[in-house]
């Protein structure tokens, strides 16, 4: 780089006799930074020539950072390439994914002599979310980074409900179960509190009636903060939200006073009973049933024992009535009958029945 020295105006003389000369050198910081320059005034009233030197400061490293931020009063994300350095800047440039649709504006400007360059990247979470984005920094001095940021990504798993509840039914799933909630007749300042679950640094929730009206929130709780009437009683739809995540839950809103809270203790009691009640008479029926039983089965037993016996004394006369009277007979010989003519007749068979009676009397 070219080293320039221009001297300003003529001398100035001074009524005291003293002359003033000013010299002005302009040259690149970076050439002499860390360096002494050293200033010569020569002249003829001088028995030999002045010196006087400074030390220029040497100069600090630039200093690049990356960062994505979220806008309060706007739906878009900021992605800010950042560079300070010296007066010279530094040319910025983002690498983007092929899906990006956002706007990039540049900014430049001094912080004393040094100089503050941004390139800023605005998108919605939902196009970008979960992924990289890389900036390119390159300065005159050579000096060539490249930086990149992430996207977080977050969720909202479920919004669920931290009073006694009873789920009401589950028309399709886990995901849209109806939690029941009492609240007291005339009672102020109830709360249903709630509770979200995800990775969201903050939420918005709100909480309305099934006719679409929106309900008093305090916080995470949903409040009624006047006498609770049944006015109040209806299904409400709790919705938690962070830009493009939501998840919701529905609860519904029952009012009891102390007169049905005792109706229905009653009633529960009275059906308990009743149901210990017939429980009681079943067993004592099946109890009686099983004591009859018990009483007759050896009853029949015994007779079917002795009946047993009578069978097998009876067997030896079994065995008779199927023997013919007479060998011959069973031989199936003929018999020949005197005075009959010299025909021959069968001899007629007939079965004998003997009775034995023993006994070890």
């Amino acid at each position: 780089m070219e080293v320039q020295e221009q001297v300003h105006g003529q001398p100035e003389l001074h009524a005291n006799g003293s002359v003033t000369v000013r010299s002005v050198l302009r040259f690149p910081t970076s050439m002499f930074s860390g360096q002494n320059v050293t200033c010569v005034v020569d002249h003829l009233g001088l028995e030999r020539p002045e010196r006087t030197g400074i030390l220029l400061s040497g100069l600090e490293s630039p200093v690049m950072r990356v960062f994505v931020v979220r806008q309060r009063e706007s739906p878009l994300w900021l992605a800010v390439c950042e560079y300070r350095g010296d007066r010279f800047g530094a040319h910025l440039s983002w690498v983007l994914p092929d899906n990006a649709t956002g706007h990039i504006s540049f900014r430049s400007g001094y912080e004393g002599v040094r100089v503050l360059t941004n390139l800023t990247y605005e998108f919605s979470l939902a196009l970008h979310e979960g992924q990289d984005l890389i900036c390119l920094i390159q300065n005159h001095h050579g000096l060539k980074e490249r930086r990149t940021v992430h996207v977080p990504k977050y969720y909202i798993s479920s919004v669920r409900v931290l009073n006694q509840t009873t789920p009401l039914y589950k028309p399709y799933g886990d995901e849209f179960v109806i939690h029941r909630m009492s609240l007291k007749e005339n009672f102020h300042n109830q709360r249903i509190l709630l509770k979200v679950y995800g990775s969201v640094p903050t939420y918005s929730l709100t909480c309305q009636r099934n006719d679409g009206t929106l309900v008093q929130m305090d916080g995470r709780a949903l409040l009624f903060q006047s006498e609770v009437t049944e006015r109040e009683a209806g299904l409400y739809t709790c919705q938690a939200s962070f830009y493009h995540h939501q998840a919701s839950v529905l609860i519904q809103v029952e009012v009891t006073s102390e007169d049905k809270q005792l109706m229905i203790v009653f009633i529960v009691c009275l059906s308990s009973a009743a149901a210990i009640t017939i429980l009681l008479v079943t067993l004592c029926v099946f109890w009686s049933l099983f004591n009859i039983l018990m009483f007759f089965v050896p009853i029949y037993l015994l007779w079917s024992l002795n009946s047993c016996k009578k069978l097998e004394s009876l067997a030896p006369l079994t065995s008779l009535t199927q023997e013919l009277c007479s060998p011959e007979l069973r031989k199936g010989k003929t018999v020949t009958v005197p005075g009959g003519g010299g025909q021959e007749y069968n001899q007629l068979l007939s079965d004998s029945i003997v009775i034995d009676a023993r006994s070890t009397v």
